[in-house]
């Protein structure tokens, strides 16, 4: 411990931390010597000492905060014991002022406090098996590999950019409450992260504690999370003439798989792994969805769990399907593409990187800006349904939603669907007169 504690003031820290304040700061200033002018003062500017209010209780807790300098950045305790009042947590910073003053870095210093937690309860264990457990999941199809890929990259234990759950090294489950949360928010904040990716990662740090409660730590209750504040996103939806628009300048070869995403508000992944022997005449059969975004990366089946039928167009989608994929295609090949990429590599699938620029060159030439491939089809399509009165448990099987009320949402993209609301109601106040 570097010259602080022993056992005197271990019994001190449990019963008179008043006159431990007295004691840290009189060895503070004796193992100091001359030490003066800057050194100390930057010493002094290491730490705050902050007061927290239990949310449920009127128990007032202390801790110290050294913002960035210090990655857990809240120091709570003092070899597990908590800090009772003020004064405790005063005698602790005031020798940690002391010590990285004499040279010792702050991290060498406040990791010397902090209690190992117990395996059982570590917050850098359960988390290694948390993530292997979601591995395995990955594997038997049940989780997204993508979201696996994000959360290793959240729960590195070698550190990095994107390491947001490093923050919690060396705590103990347990110490996670609702002030914590909140301080690592404020935290993950600093860093840059927008609010909605903030939420993001709050979210993984939930989904784990969660899975500790229900399958490791019986009597465990993940705190209530403070969750920020994020601005509902509203995509941009384009009208149907600029939609059709910009579709036909789409070169004729490759533009058969957006005229499906137009027509049938089927999502990018779903059309990129459609095989020919999935189109059968007036009709297409949508059973999987690309879980990657190269060509060659995992596929599944539907968020819904469903198969979907979806219904093809003479125009310009049946015309397209009898030009390009051939009866001899059908018989040759009938696991290969049914929307070949004549740029792609390999068997001509298309990939996510291939369809954005591909929409990008497009939106480009007819001077559409800032609309996403998702908005300009999926979203609009659905936008334009709903505002032609669709029902909702039709538009929902459509899209591929288990739940009608995740379509309400597209009611809310465009006026033109309030305005077509009022205007059947305006037809039915005149009938009714």
């Amino acid at each position: 411990m570097g010259g602080f504690a022993g056992e005197a003031h271990i019994r001190a820290l449990n019963s008179e931390p008043a006159s431990v304040e007295k004691q840290t700061m009189d060895e503070s200033a004796s193992n100091q010597g001359d030490i003066r002018g800057k050194t100390c003062d930057v010493a002094r500017s290491l730490g705050k000492v902050v007061k927290r209010r239990g949310k449920k209780t009127a128990v007032n807790r202390w801790c110290i905060d050294f913002g960035t300098k210090w990655p857990p950045r809240m120091l709570h305790s003092f070899n597990g014991q908590a800090f009772e009042s003020k004064e405790m947590a005063s005698a602790i910073l005031a020798h940690v002022e002391g010590e990285v003053a004499r040279g010792r870095s702050l991290a060498e210093v406040l990791d010397g406090y902090r209690a190992e937690p117990k395996a059982e309860t570590s917050v850098d264990a359960l988390l290694a098996r948390w993530i292997e457990v979601f591995r395995k999941r990955s594997e038997q199809g049940s989780r997204q590999p993508r979201t696996l890929r994000e959360y290793e990259r959240w729960a590195n234990a070698d550190g990095g950019q994107y390491a947001y759950f490093s923050y919690w090294h060396g705590s103990s489950v347990y110490d996670i409450d609702r002030a914590s949360v909140e301080e690592w928010s404020f935290w993950l904040s600093e860093k840059g992260l927008s609010a909605k990716t903030v939420r993001n990662v709050m979210a993984g740090l939930h989904s784990f504690l969660v899975w500790v409660a229900n399958d490791v730590l019986t009597g465990f209750t993940p705190p209530q999370f403070p969750w920020p504040e994020v601005d509902e996103h509203r995509p941009t939806i384009l009208s149907q003439d600029m939609q059709w628009k910009l579709l036909m300048v789409i070169p004729e070869a490759k533009a058969g798989i957006f005229y499906f995403l137009a027509q049938t508000a089927a999502r990018p992944s779903e059309a990129r792994v459609l095989r020919v022997k999935d189109w059968a005449g007036d009709e297409i059969e949508v059973s999987r969805a690309a879980k990657d975004r190269n060509t060659d990366g995992v596929i599944r089946g539907l968020k819904s769990r469903n198969t979907k039928t979806l219904p093809v167009h003479e125009w310009p989608l049946r015309d397209w399907l009898d030009q390009y994929v051939s009866k001899e295609r059908q018989l040759s090949d009938p696991d290969g593409p049914l929307f070949v990429n004549p740029d792609g590599r390999g068997e001509g699938w298309w990939s996510e990187t291939a369809m954005r620029r591909t929409w990008a060159a497009a939106c480009a030439k007819v001077g559409v800006t800032g609309v996403s491939l998702y908005e300009g089809t999926k979203h609009s399509t659905a936008t334009h349904l709903k505002a032609l009165g669709a029902d909702d448990r039709l538009l929902a099987q459509l899209m591929g939603h288990r739940d009608s009320r995740s379509v309400e949402k597209y009611a809310k993209l465009d006026s033109s669907a309030i305005r077509a609301g009022l205007d059947r109601l305006t037809r039915r106040g005149r009938g009714s007169e």
